[in-house]
């Protein structure tokens, strides 16, 4: 589990509630026991952030079944258009930040505006298609009703226009 927010009221080492960008794993065991752990991480931290989405797509390299955690966007005290790849391994968690690509070359790359409170799904383990959101940095109390496509394998993003698509009438 990465970021969310920290309930700082009842820890005196913080005393505040806001953003974190902690890493924590849930162990499960048998018979309904479990245990929380936080690990050690390493590499470019993301700021502090709630609010963002979180998918494990296959590591592109990986000749097995490897997977890295994509993180994009989410919100601290504005909302966020970065993204983040977290590995983990048996010790620890290293943080890479995203350059973001452009499909074409000699281009700016596209790059969904900053957003918190969207949703997000992986097609195909390199595809992660993000949805929605409200937007900030010049968006501020908008909605969003797009749909983007993260390309993880060339780290592109592409804008989905659906509304010209014949699933248009899933969205109003």
């Amino acid at each position: 589990m990465f970021g969310g927010t920290v309930n700082g009221l009842k820890d005196p080492n913080i005393k505040k509630i806001g953003p974190t960008n902690e890493v924590w794993i849930l162990e499960l065991y048998a018979k309904f026991q479990y245990s929380w752990s936080k690990l050690n991480v390493r590499g470019t931290e993301p700021p502090p952030r709630t609010n963002h989405i979180a998918v494990s797509v296959k590591k592109p390299d990986a000749a097995d079944n490897t997977a890295v955690v994509f993180i994009f966007g989410g919100m601290a005290s504005t909302k966020m258009d970065d993204g983040y790849y977290l590995e983990p391994t048996p010790t620890e968690i290293k943080f890479t930040k995203i350059q973001w690509e452009s499909e074409k070359e000699g281009t700016e790359p596209q790059v969904p505006p900053p957003r918190a409170n969207h949703g997000a799904c992986v097609v195909d383990n390199y595809k992660v298609y993000v949805f929605g959101g409200n937007g900030g940095k010049g968006y501020e109390n908008l909605v969003f009703k797009d749909l983007w496509m993260f390309n993880h394998l060339n780290n592109s993003w592409t804008n989905i226009n659906y509304a010209q698509s014949k699933f248009n009438f899933l969205i109003s």
